[in-house]
């Protein structure tokens, strides 16, 4: 006599874990992110991993698994968005299939848009290494540049003489000229002096 017994097979959800960047990380306009992340199944094994990244920079990608196995490790890259929001965020999130089409939960991390590149300066007047008498006025002019917003230009002078002076840029500009005045005062004993 034959009989029939039906087996019932748990077939497990995979899971997944973003081993890198670290929640929080900060990331500039324009870096290249490389995102880790880490899948396991016990059961049918991983078939596929899919990274979503939101907010100021989006992007979508799906690595294919081939062979499925049961633990996998895969890295995705993606470029932070030149015009994204200085103190925005980015949302990473990513899960895995297993061969079955089961679908793990996301993890997360998210990034923070920051600025570390300093603003450039240049000095358009008076040209490098002019001349100028005791007493005689000098014309400063100064461009600032910054990809967030120059909010103050300022200036110093060292050497045969001390002087310094500052304007404000309000609302902060990408990009600012400032002039000021600098009289050079008599009684110098030494000849030179540096504006920066």
């Amino acid at each position: 006599v034959l009989a029939a017994v039906n087996v019932a097979f748990d077939d497990p959800l995979p899971t997944v874990q973003i081993l890198g960047p670290a929640n929080g990380a900060q990331v500039e306009r324009g870096d290249f992110v490389q995102v880790t992340v880490k899948a396991d199944d016990v059961g049918s094994g991983v078939d596929s991993i899919q990274l979503q990244v939101s907010g100021q920079t989006v992007f979508n990608e799906t690595k294919q698994l081939a062979p499925a196995g049961a633990s996998a490790t895969v890295s995705f890259t993606f470029a932070v968005s030149n015009s994204a929001t200085v103190g925005g965020t980015i949302t990473v999130r990513a899960r895995s299939f297993d061969v079955s089409g089961g679908q793990s939960t996301f993890a997360t991390r998210t990034l923070t848009v920051v600025d570390r590149t300093a603003p450039t300066v240049s000095i358009t007047a008076p040209a490098p290494e002019a001349m100028f008498n005791l007493g005689e006025t000098v014309g400063l002019d100064v461009s600032a540049n910054d990809a967030v917003g120059v909010s103050q230009v300022r200036y110093e002078v060292n050497g045969s003489f001390s002087a310094s002076g500052s304007q404000s840029v309000a609302p902060a500009s990408t990009s600012a000229v400032r002039s000021f005045q600098i009289v050079v005062p008599f009684g110098l004993s030494e000849p030179e002096a540096t504006i920066t």
